[in-house]
């Protein structure tokens, strides 16, 4: 296995085509191709399969393709180190994570370090089991995720089954999101059963994503719900409707409404949020620059009730 073949693979995944891939690094195809099959029969997998829309990674490729990276960035670092000579490798980076508010500020001051830099950079939000698919896959690097006393078991089960590690960055007690308009808004805290007349919403129905779900509970007795793709939506529903949500209480200044406030619920356990990467690969510097971020932006978000 040589560098040339792991940024072969690092070219491949970033263009899903190998005519392409072959164009931004100066070859010709055939030459691309013959390295990639050289390279599964060293390492007996498969690593490439054909798809309608081009090429797409096996999920041994997409492992791979991980370690390509690093292995890339590494020798790098190595050449900058002892050379001198800083050329740096463009930033390919997948995010995956629930949908938070603190994520996006720790999104964009990572993105304003990396004014020198070429990149590409994916936020990918989805439910629960998302988040642990894609980073479980290789599709993403790091995951961002809330887990309970609630779902601590399955959960368990599930990073296990992935080869997966959980690393908490902080435990916060769950709030109702809703607006200063709805009835329950004065109190100083909530019990489960006085949200039962109001409409719950939340993001994507999917049943096979109810064991990891933040609010699994309110899924199970809610009479009435409400499911939509995106946040501008929820956020234009509680505002507007008598409608709540769930969660860590967290809102960014600048992403929410200053109509719309969390109210802490009282139940007997706390939402414990953190992230998830591989056990078997390191993270890379932007990552943890990005964990770094969000840790500021956790603090920065604290619930406070006005």
């Amino acid at each position: 296995m040589t560098l040339q073949q792991c940024r072969y693979i690092m070219e491949i995944e970033r263009c899903r085509s190998l005519t392409e891939a072959a164009k931004r690094l100066f070859v010709t195809q055939p030459s691309i191709t013959k390295a990639v099959r050289e390279l599964e029969k060293e390492l007996g997998i498969t690593i490439l399969k054909r798809t309608n829309r081009g090429v797409d990674f096996t999920p041994e490729g997409k492992e791979l393709a991980s370690y390509a990276r690093l292995l890339v960035e590494q020798a790098d670092a190595v050449r900058s180190r002892f050379t001198g000579k800083h050329e740096p490798t463009p930033l390919k980076l997948t995010i995956a994570s629930q949908h938070y508010h603190f994520v996006t500020p720790a999104l964009a001051a990572l993105i304003g370090e990396m004014a020198d830099r070429s990149y590409e950079i994916a936020l990918r939000e989805g439910k629960g089991t998302d988040v642990v698919e894609q980073v479980g896959s290789g599709a993403a690097s790091v995951g961002i995720l809330c887990a309970s006393s609630l779902n601590q078991a399955v959960l368990e089960r599930k990073l296990a089954a992935y080869g997966l590690v959980f690393t908490q960055l902080a435990t916060l007690p769950e709030h109702v999101i809703l607006s200063r308009r709805h009835p329950l808004s004065a109190f100083s805290t909530l019990r489960p059963e006085q949200l039962a007349p109001y409409p719950y919403i939340t993001f994507r129905k999917d049943d096979t994503l109810l064991d990891i779900t933040e609010s699994y509970f309110t899924l199970r007795r809610a009479s009435r719900q409400i499911f939509v793709e995106d946040r501008a939506t929820m956020n234009y529903l509680i505002v507007h409707t008598d409608s709540y949500c769930l969660g860590t209480g967290c809102l960014s200044e600048g992403f929410i409404p200053p109509d719309i406030v969390p109210v802490p619920l009282d139940v007997p356990w706390n939402l414990c949020v953190g992230y998830l990467q591989r056990k078997d690969a390191l993270l890379s510097e932007e990552c943890l620059q990005f964990i770094g971020h969000l840790r500021q932006a956790l603090q920065d978000s604290l619930p406070l009730r006005s």
